[in-house]
């Protein structure tokens, strides 16, 4: 009897181990094993155990029909992909496994953003000249190894949905994270939806919503008219009519400013002081379809074109001591994708282009300060006015 109910626990287990784990992989073996578990599983079983995992549900059976066949493209890539021992990252199954490459890249990806109008606009805003002179830790020579993370000052990483808003998530998760760094008292929790409907042509800005923008338009934004949080002003996905907080002008309703920003040299090393002397950086990408599914490694420059741009992430750290060496980037894909709560790694080039163009559009906010929740009608224009023009290194709105 002892050895029956031990043999059922032991099949019980080994059941439970070849288990698919869908991503987070630590290793290639790690990788290889889950593929091959995923290779004996019947494909609808997969779809089944994937769909409760992700909490799917379909609004009809063509809708299903099609998700399934996506998720059963995805799964002969992943087998393919991870069973290769040369593997420098590994793919995986997360949310967006029911979605064909294309119909990702139609709602999440930015449209119309060339890498040469992302530099031109970042120069062309009002900015700071450079990061602040060399103090105690900026004459320091940064280490081989900095992660903002670890001192608790970058937020967990949020979902952009079906709206190509990554570069003002982008922008917004630098502020929140300059701001903690600085020690700025805010309620850790900035509105990325007043970024996209505000930050428009009506103020002089070329970003288009969910169709992309620019992250520089975002912190020169937020210079002039300050930034209100997600709880005065709800994340929709969608491009709305600008809803200026409380009851006035948005100069004087948000929680939070910024002293302008510095454009980042396009260097490994330019980027690595910045990171270490003044925070996380924001930095320009160009996703193509291996990236979408990705679910732990290096994910390497080789194979990833340099020609365009389409997406925008928060660089906050980087580990130039490993055998690969490589910066550690947040997305706004949700804490399901990539590893360690929505995280990529990406190999760190000392070319001038960077990983899939990643070294364009390199920004750094500069010093936050908090902002009272004030209503225009409180404030003569007089005071406004002032109020715009109080903050360093910016120019004063005409």
């Amino acid at each position: 009897m002892k050895a029956l109910l031990a043999a059922l626990l032991f099949l019980s287990a080994m059941a439970a181990a070849a288990k698919p784990a869908f991503g987070g992989y630590e290793s290639q073996q790690e990788a290889a094993d889950d593929a091959d578990a995923m290779k004996k599983m019947d494909r609808k079983t997969l779809f089944a155990e994937w769909r409760a995992a992700n909490g799917k549900a379909y609004a009809s059976p063509a809708r299903e029909a099609a998700a399934f066949a996506a998720f059963n493209a995805a799964v002969t890539s992943v087998i393919a992909h991870n069973s290769n021992p040369n593997a420098k990252f590994f793919k995986g199954l997360d949310e967006y496994a029911d979605l064909t490459w294309e119909q990702f890249a139609a709602t999440r990806l930015m449209k119309g953003i060339s890498p040469a109008a992302a530099v031109a606009r970042g120069a062309a805003a009002p900015k700071a000249a450079a990061l602040p002179k060399p103090g105690r830790k900026l004459a320091q020579t940064p280490p081989a190894a900095w992660d903002w993370r670890a001192l608790g000052k970058v937020p967990a990483a949020r979902n952009q949905g079906g709206c190509g808003s990554c570069w003002a998530f982008a922008a917004v998760a630098a502020l929140e994270s300059k701001a903690l760094i600085d020690g700025t008292t805010f309620s850790g929790d900035l509105s990325e939806q007043q970024m996209v409907d505000c930050v428009n042509s009506a103020l002089g800005y070329s970003s288009g919503g969910c169709n992309g923008g620019y992250s520089s338009d975002v912190l020169n934004y937020v210079a002039k008219f300050r930034a209100t949080t997600e709880a005065d002003y709800r994340y929709t996905a969608t491009m709305g009519t600008c809803q200026e907080p409380m009851t006035g002008h948005p100069a004087v309703a948000g929680s939070l400013t910024v002293a302008g920003y510095t454009t980042v040299t396009a260097s490994k090393a330019a980027i690595q002081s910045a990171i270490y002397t003044n925070g996380p950086v924001v930095t320009y990408f160009n996703v193509i379809s291996s990236f979408y599914g990705y679910a732990g490694g290096i994910y390497p420059a080789a194979g990833c074109p340099t020609d365009t741009i389409n997406h925008a992430m928060l660089i906050v750290g980087y580990n130039f001591s490993a055998p690969v060496p490589y910066w550690i980037i947040r997305n706004s894909w949700g804490a399901g994708w990539g590893i360690e709560g929505g995280y990529i790694y990406v190999e760190a080039t000392n070319n001038s282009l960077g990983a899939c163009r990643m070294y364009t559009g390199l920004y750094a906010p500069r010093l936050t300060s908090a902002v009272s929740n004030l209503a225009a009608e409180d404030v003569p224009a007089v005071a406004v006015a002032a109020l715009r023009c109080a903050w360093p290194a910016i120019s004063c709105p005409k």
